[in-house]
């Protein structure tokens, strides 16, 4: 890290000061333009290694989506479970538990592919995705 007088610090080092940085701590991403510009960068081994990392990042997202999507029936399942608890309808109710457990659990395998996903990209391109995703959703 560069520290400068009056306590203005550039992390990454890329010259910009980290409250003017998009990314403070990744040196190739000035401004938030840096993301999507980065897999536009020359070389046939850069190339194909970006369009790798993007067929990845988007099996990141769609494995993501899916879990919070399960996530998301799981507590609609137990809600509607615990309802018919109320309402002395233990059958349903019994059935309706099962599916928000298995959803849930599907939630989770969903999740942790997306962290595996994540983890074989590698440390620089794993924040970036996490930028973007910050930053768009």
């Amino acid at each position: 890290m560069l520290q400068q007088d009056g306590g203005v610090s550039d992390s990454d080092g890329d010259g910009v000061i980290d409250s003017q940085d998009y990314a403070p701590n990744d040196p190739d991403v000035q401004e938030k333009s840096d993301l999507s510009n980065s897999s536009s960068e020359s070389g046939n081994s850069r190339s194909n290694n970006s369009n790798e990392n993007q067929e990845q990042k988007q099996q990141i997202l769609a494995a993501y989506d899916t879990g919070v999507s399960n996530a998301n029936t799981g507590t609609a399942q137990l809600g509607a479970s615990i309802n018919a608890y109320n309402d002395e309808r233990y059958d349903e109710a019994l059935s309706k538990a099962e599916t928000a457990a298995s959803k849930y659990g599907t939630a989770g395998d969903k999740f942790e592919q997306a962290v595996n996903i994540s983890l074989r990209i590698g440390h620089q391109d794993v924040q970036r995705l996490v930028m973007t995703l910050i930053c768009t959703r």
